[in-house]
């Protein structure tokens, strides 16, 4: 599946663009944008009358239908290694007309491999001004002033000088849906007996009906007005069979990790970790990403095992958090653990600790073996002892299945310094930083990899009282499951921004 996706930096709360498309032919892509949240908070502007619209370089409007969840979602059509010109705009339904409050339009192109633009809430324009009054679309509809009448001279403007969102209605009652070539031979015979040879030109209106043989040369040129009637049958039926082969058998990505800017990567050291009243990350943090493509939150909930574990299943105490500077992922995952920490045990995963998981190839497969499938536990505390720790004294391991090639990565985790806890808000969390190097990985910018995030609880010492998944699933009806660390095909699937 080649692909071109348009990604928003979600933590500002803009829109997701996704087209896709198949060698050779065209195909149906999935297209879904969110409005940018320099919209989405002015109160003025009514939600329910704001629609995008979405185009491409021929002219075709991409038909958009509104999610539960708030966001856009339509299909297109495009073609891998093909330019288009990409237009999105967001336009709000008022009693004068349509107002078109931002707009951001780019070529782009489709590459065999996909290609990812990074475009954040101010690459849009908002400095549409419909009636000229120096004032804004937007500043108008914030300030509650009339966009479609021009402030000094009380003109008028017509909402249609905006972008034209008129939807042509088809009038064609023909529903034959048949989009198969019609290979019909058509048997009539004309049983004309007429062997004129001659040049008259009939200039009258044939009415008749001919039931004769035709057997000779019809030079005649008829210029009459045909007024039969066709009452004929299309018994066409599309009987083919598709023979296509569909191989595209691997997920899209659930989350795209985005690109640091200025230089700005967080220091692996487990302390500085800050986040707002809301749960948003701030400060050496802010860049990361912390919800998937759909706008779920990472939350590490689902319990998969566990004889006494602290919660229930979806409780949202642990999560994840990352991105990337080019040559480093970096991974921030957070624990809100209000029983005590553990390191008595000699199996790390018996302790309280984090298991990252990651196929570099995303080659999804049902068995470890691959020099890219790496599996690395990471307790929380060094042996014995409430001491944070980190990859220079501390201890490590890695999973019995993962490669023998070497990872590389650094990370030191802070016990009880990280943001106030979720459930009690006294109680900071657990926090593990770290940074692994994206080539020892096998992981490429804008190629899908494998990825999963795992945390054990150990609240009493002795053997773990739980175990946590990110994209694993939950157990169902009382029965464990822990199934990654034998079968890499079920990780998740994230991707790097350029």
């Amino acid at each position: 599946m080649k692909s071109f996706d348009i990604q928003h930096k979600l933590w500002l709360l803009v829109s997701v663009v996704l087209l896709s498309a198949c060698q050779p032919a065209p195909t149906d892509s999935d297209v879904k944008v969110s409005a940018p949240a320099r919209i989405t908070q002015v109160r003025a502007v009514n939600q329910e009358q704001l629609k995008p619209v979405v185009r491409l370089s021929d002219g075709t409007e991409i038909p958009m239908l509104r999610n539960t969840d708030g966001s856009w979602s339509g299909t297109a059509n495009v073609q891998s290694n093909t330019n288009y010109q990409l237009s999105v705009y967001w336009v709000e339904t008022l009693p004068q007309g349509d107002l078109l409050l931002a707009e951001w339009i780019q070529d782009v192109i489709v590459e065999p491999n996909g290609t990812i633009i990074n475009l954040s809430e101010n690459d849009y324009n908002y400095s549409l001004d419909l009636d000229g009054d120096s004032s804004t679309n937007i500043e108008e509809r914030q300030n509650d002033t009339n966009p479609f009448v021009h402030n000094q001279t009380g003109e008028q403007f017509d909402s249609n000088d905006g972008v034209e969102t008129e939807t042509e209605t088809d009038t064609d009652t023909d529903t034959d849906t048949d989009t198969d070539t019609d290979t019909n031979t058509n048997t009539d015979t004309d049983t004309d007996t007429d062997t004129d040879t001659g040049t008259d030109t009939d200039t009258g209106t044939d009415t008749g009906t001919d039931t004769g043989t035709d057997t000779g040369t019809d030079a005649d040129t008829d210029t009459g007005t045909d007024t039969g009637t066709d009452t004929g049958t299309d018994t066409d039926t599309d009987t083919g069979t598709d023979t296509g082969t569909d191989t595209d058998t691997v997920a899209p990505p659930s989350v795209i990790v985005p690109r640091t800017t200025n230089n700005t990567q967080p220091l692996i050291d487990g302390v500085g970790v800050e986040m707002q009243a809301d749960g948003t990350l701030i400060n050496e943090w802010s860049g990361a990403i912390q919800s998937d493509v759909n706008g779920n939150k990472l939350w590490i909930n689902n319990l998969m095992l566990g004889a006494d574990p602290d919660g229930d299943d979806g409780d949202n105490y642990r999560q994840w958090a990352a991105m990337h500077d080019g040559e480093n992922l970096y991974l921030l995952v957070l624990s809100d653990d209000i029983n005590s920490q553990q390191s008595d045990s000699t199996t790390m995963w018996d302790d309280d600790s984090v298991e990252i998981f990651i196929d570099g190839n995303n080659s999804k497969l049902s068995t470890w073996g691959d020099n890219d499938d790496f599996h690395a536990i990471i307790p929380l505390l060094k042996q014995n002892t409430l001491d944070a720790n980190d990859n220079e004294s501390g201890r490590f391991l890695a999973g019995p299945n993962s490669t023998n090639d070497s990872i590389s990565y650094q990370f030191t985790t802070g016990p009880r310094v990280g943001p106030d806890g979720i459930r009690r808000g006294n109680w900071e969390q657990d926090v593990y930083e770290i940074a692994i190097d994206l080539e020892s990985a096998g992981i490429e910018i804008g190629v899908p990899f494998g990825f999963e995030v795992q945390i054990n609880d150990d609240d009493n010492g002795s053997i773990r009282d739980s175990k946590w998944g990110w994209f694993h699933p939950s157990r169902a009806d009382g029965v464990d499951i822990d199934e990654t660390y034998t079968n890499p095909s079920i990780m998740g699937t994230a991707i790097l921004q350029n």
